[in-house]
């Protein structure tokens, strides 16, 4: 059920507003109802955010890509034993809204932690982090997620 509400919004917002609802091709009002309501939830519950996905819109676990649906299932399946989901997962959590699995740098002391283009794509790949295209799997050490 829906019911009317008025809201004024400064000019920038405003501008934000029908700038992002044109990229997605949806009118304004619904981009607005969206963000709202996700802000809300997202309010009451700090570590879930929102992302597009195949299937639209999900909810996720920030800083760790695991979508809150997979996190039930895991939880429904560890009893609900919160500890033992954070094993089966290993993921603690720890790192919240942060670039990589390891922090904000790319190559924290200069070490590269990851297989990255580096160069002008899609022309050229320098290979800083040893490899041009891709690398084997094993090439780096696991992070914890």
């Amino acid at each position: 059920m829906t019911a009317p509400l008025s809201l004024r919004l400064n000019d920038n917002a405003l501008q934000c507003l029908f700038f992002e609802a044109s990229l997605e091709g949806i009118p304004p009002r619904t981009l607005a109802q969206r963000l709202i309501d996700e802000g809300l939830r997202m309010q009451r519950h700090p570590r879930v955010g929102f992302m597009n996905g195949a299937t639209g819109r999900r909810a996720y676990l920030l800083g760790t890509g695991v979508d809150i649906w997979e996190l039930i299932d895991i939880l429904k399946a560890c009893g609900g034993d919160v500890g033992a989901a954070t094993e089966y997962t290993g993921r603690s959590g720890g790192l919240v809204q942060q670039r990589y699995p390891w922090g904000m740098e790319l190559t924290p002391d200069g070490e590269h932690r990851c297989n990255i283009w580096q160069g002008t794509f899609p022309e050229e790949d320098t290979g800083e982090d040893g490899y041009r295209g891709t690398c084997p799997v094993d090439a780096f050490p696991p992070n914890d997620y």
